[in-house]
């Protein structure tokens, strides 16, 4: 993942352990599974609140466009 300003941290274990999680359901390596977990709680600490950093599936595609991040076609 990449440096950002954390603003707040609450939440971000719970955002990369639901991403992560997401992930394995799909069958997807641990390694793609970190990756995209760490995407997903970088977002989270630039946010404010535990509900209101929970990002939705839209926004994570948005985000990783914003950030020059490569997007694989299960997101």
């Amino acid at each position: 993942s990449a440096e950002v300003e954390a603003i707040e941290t609450t939440g971000s274990g719970d955002s990369y352990v639901g991403a992560f999680s997401y992930m394995k359901f799909l069958g997807k390596s641990d390694e793609v599974a970190c990756k995209f977990a760490s995407t997903v709680a970088e977002y989270t600490v630039t946010k404010v609140g535990a509900q209101n950093s929970m990002p939705t599936h839209n926004a994570i595609k948005d985000y990783c466009v914003a950030k020059n991040i490569i997007i694989p076609n299960y997101i």
